[in-house]
């Protein structure tokens, strides 16, 4: 029997979000995350790059880069972004495999915005 050396490929459970905009109570544009239905629990791949620190306004964060793939699905945008592990990552760049619909990769960043 030969096994694939894609099984157990897509082993980490990501959540994508994207942004809402609503109105406070004085008419101050408010920003939230939600959930994309049906994409609460979505198997993928995740392959972490190098760390960074940046410095800004003399506060210290760190960065991390990431390449995010999972099974191809409509509608993702880079205004969206990736949970894991209670990490947000903004979407930097989408890139679609060669066959066109069958995986999307996602270059992220995480650490200097959480997403927002």
């Amino acid at each position: 029997m030969i096994f694939s050396a894609k099984i157990g490929k897509y082993r980490h459970r990501i959540e994508i979000q994207q942004k809402v905009e609503s109105q406070g109570s004085s008419g101050e544009p408010i920003h939230t995350w939600q959930t994309v239905s049906g994409l609460e629990s979505v198997p993928a791949e995740i392959l972490s790059g190098l760390g960074k620190e940046s410095e800004s306004s003399s506060v210290k964060r760190g960065q991390k880069s990431a390449r995010i793939s999972f099974r191809w699905t409509d509608g993702i945008t880079e205004e969206m972004r990736i949970i894991h592990n209670n990490i947000a990552y903004d979407i930097a760049a989408i890139d679609y495999d060669a066959t066109g619909r069958r995986e999307i990769r996602l270059s992220c960043i995480s650490g200097l915005t959480d997403g927002s």
